[in-house]
Formats: structure tokens, sequence, C-alpha cells
């Protein structure tokens, strides 16, 4: 390869020019900074948004809290959720822990099925993997959920659960 001389690279920006007498405007720079603004708030929501669409329908099927919701089968679009696919049977519960400590039994894998899940925070960060990749490694187990800094006693607590 030869040397490149200035004089021989493009002299119009990367992209092109922008048309012919148009001018940047406060005007142009504020809309984009309210597009941005208001795009980077949909993108930050949307964990959130996600878990109150699963607790508005399950409060729409009669479920309350702790009410275990299984789909009959795989995801369809109309399932409005974000991140389903057209595999995977999905099973879904809500709780609050503000209203105290919930006992969650997992179920021990077999050679037939395992179960393989998270438990989420609203705004869908993990707090625990289960299954055989997770904290009870396949062999089921219970696991005690408390609310952060809860310092109660706990009335009639399982035998040896992994508090979380």
């Amino acid at each position: 390869m030869g040397q490149v001389h200035a004089q021989s690279l493009p002299k119009d920006p990367i992209g092109g020019k922008p048309p012919a007498g148009s001018k940047a405007s406060v005007a142009d720079l504020d809309y984009q900074v309210k597009y941005q603004r208001a795009f980077e708030t949909v993108l930050w929501s949307m964990p959130a948004v996600a878990i109150y669409s699963f607790t508005h329908a399950t409060k729409g099927v009669g479920g309350a809290d702790n009410t275990i919701l299984a789909y009959s089968k795989p995801a369809e679009a109309n399932l409005e959720t974000l991140t389903a696919n057209n595999v995977t049977p999905y099973i879904t519960a809500l709780t609050d822990l503000s209203k105290g400590p919930v006992v969650l039994e997992i179920p021990a894998e077999t050679d037939k099925a395992s179960l393989y899940g998270q438990i989420v925070d609203h705004w869908q960060l993990s707090i625990a993997d289960v299954g055989p990749s997770g904290v009870d490694e396949g062999k089921g187990g219970k696991l005690l959920l408390t609310p952060p800094g809860y310092e109660k006693e706990i009335c009639n607590p399982p035998k040896n659960p992994q508090r979380l």
C-alpha cells in the first residue's frame, strides 16, 4: 500500500452533507433530547411494566398473591409478554413480601422433567435461579423468601429452608 495524502481524502463528512440551506437549531436539538429521554424511559421501564402486566393478568383471572399460573401451551403472539418464546412452557407466580415471608417449594428434578426458573424482583433482577443450575441443584427444596432487612421471628418455619 502506498501513502495516502490528505488532498485525496473526501472533503464531505462521512454520510454526506445536510440539505442545502438547512441550519441546526435549538428547537431541533431540544426535540432530539426529549425524544431520546422518552425512548430511554421506555427501555428503562420495560421490566417493571412486564411484571405489572403479569400482576394485572393474575388478578384478571381471579388470582392473588402466591397464585401460580401455568400456561396451558407455549406462548403465542397474543400472550403480550416481552421475551417469551414459542417452545417453553411458562409458569409464573407473584408475591408481595411486604405482607410477610413466603415459602416457595421447588420440586426435585426427575428423569422425565425438571423445573428451570428464576426468582426476580419487580425490575426482573435475578434473586436466585432454581432447578438443576439453581440454588437447589435440581434436588428441590423449600426457599424462604423474606423482605429486605426482615428480622422478625418466622412462625412455623420449614425444616432446613434456604433463606433468600
